[in-house]
């Protein structure tokens, strides 16, 4: 079993205003108004909640369980700022978790890689925005690099819908790799990975 290296806490942060509607739905809001949490009891015994967080423009940025300290704690999900799936997995006391199942056969999951607007085939000099998917596998524990291994660039622009972008530089292939980090938390370039093949026309 793997887990990355972020902890997540949901409370307690500083400039966050508190109501409540009922004694089983609580709400957290942003230092501006904003709704941040919405906190629901799901067994008050043992201090298990679903909590379901948002950004400050009203959109789902993540959902699951959390305990009563206020960690992460069970089944969660992320999303990009469309409401596109960004990660789907278990946290285990503030610790996002890869299953052994899922790390010891990666060439087997889901993996997505999505260009904005979906074009077939790519244009040399055009930018492209693009973003990652691996079933099970959190963004933080890979990686995403050209077939030199170099890095992608960061998309600034719009990093919660599409946090990277290519720009083709030659006709051909365009192999895009997802690097994984070790069972030491390091990533090698012939450690296992998945690849993307893009084809760039003039």
């Amino acid at each position: 079993m793997k887990t990355t290296r972020f902890i997540f806490k949901l409370l307690f942060l500083i400039g966050v205003l508190y109501s409540c509607q009922r004694n089983d739905v609580k709400k957290y809001y942003y230092n501006t108004g904003e709704l941040w949490i919405v906190e629901k009891v799901v067994d008050k015994e043992k201090g298990i909640y679903y909590s379901q967080i948002y950004n400050k423009k009203g959109n789902l940025e993540s959902e699951g369980y959390s305990n009563k300290d206020g960690l992460w704690d069970g089944d969660w999900k992320e999303y990009f700022s469309d409401g596109k799936l960004r990660w789907r997995g278990r946290v285990d006391n503030g610790h996002k978790i890869i299953e052994d199942s899922v790390w010891n056969n990666l060439e087997a999951q889901r993996a997505i890689l999505e260009i904005d607007g979906h074009p077939k085939v790519l244009k040399i000099g055009q930018k492209y925005k693009i973003r990652t998917y691996v079933e099970g596998v959190d963004t933080d524990a890979y990686i995403v690099t050209y077939s030199n291994y170099k890095e992608i660039e960061y998309n600034k622009e719009d990093p919660e819908r599409y946090p990277f972008y290519i720009i083709p530089k030659k006709v051909g292939n365009m192999d895009i790799l997802y690097l994984f980090e070790d069972s030491n938390g390091y990533i090698k370039a012939n450690d296992p990975h998945l690849s993307f093949h893009l084809r760039v026309e003039e």
